[in-house]
């Protein structure tokens, strides 16, 4: 939700600056600019990530947008209720009706109804939390790699719109035509900037701030686990999770 309000005011913005510095916004809006930027990133992502690439792209914009933020309070104390219910004692009927704020959550207790030990729960766990931090990364390399298409294709645009402004140099009311064909050749840095400053740069931001919550949280969870199934009290599994959270947070826990 905040990364599309996000986007809008970034417009509404960049609408307000160029009202303020221009008499009319027609003269930044060019379709062939457009082309050579977006169809020249596109096409620089089937060469290099095959068509899955975009595919990719938008699994990423949607997973940006829909992503929310766990409520760590709320998740502790999901936590230390499942220890004052169970003692430990996770079995397939308890699961059966258990409902969790988080999916890795209710996987740990799969394990323990299983029968693994603490030690193989706790590995299995780091190798989890290691194959999603992992895919993150990828994604985030990803996105840095297609920062840098979008300006290279603006500098092309610019650089055919100057071919062709120069083509005309010597022709009858040359100086007429300088001005609105400079403005067009520019047109395409303009959107190659923005696409790749005001688009995707964020997103490689987002992914790596959703990277770093995805595994605070499951680290979190895997510690709840590992004490669920030493049976520790749920006092004391209260306790060792606080440390997960802001010391505001620590002190208003109980409220």
């Amino acid at each position: 939700m905040f990364v599309v309000v996000g986007y809008s005011l970034a417009l509404i913005n960049l609408l307000i600056v160029i009202m303020m510095t221009a008499d009319s916004i027609k003269f930044y809006l060019d379709f062939h600019a457009f082309i050579c930027v977006v169809g020249g990133t596109a096409f620089s992502i089937l060469i290099g990530f095959s068509p899955s690439g975009l595919k990719r792209l938008y699994n990423i914009y949607r997973v940006s947008i829909k992503n929310k933020d766990v409520d760590t309070n709320l998740l502790i104390r999901d936590i230390v209720r499942v220890a004052k219910e169970t003692r430990g004692e996770i079995n397939q009927t308890y699961l059966a009706t258990f409902k969790s704020n988080h999916p890795f959550f209710k996987d740990g207790l799969q394990l323990i109804s299983d029968g693994f030990s603490a030690e193989q729960i706790q590995n299995i766990l780091d190798e989890r939390i290691s194959a999603a931090e992992e895919r993150y990364k990828d994604d985030e390399r990803f996105m840095k790699a297609l920062v840098k298409i979008p300006p290279s294709f603006g500098l092309i645009g610019t650089t055919v719109g100057l071919v062709a402004l120069f083509a005309q140099v010597g022709s009858a009311d040359a100086l007429k035509k300088i001005g609105p064909a400079m403005a067009v050749a520019m047109t395409a840095t303009l959107y190659g900037l923005i696409v790749a400053f005001a688009v995707l740069s964020p997103l490689v931001d987002r992914l790596g701030e959703i990277s770093l919550n995805n595994v605070r949280i499951r680290e979190l969870i895997m510690k709840g686990i590992v004490h669920l199934k030493a049976k520790n009290s749920p006092i004391f599994i209260e306790e060792v999770l606080k440390s997960y959270l802001t010391f505001a947070s620590q002190n208003t826990f109980k409220k």
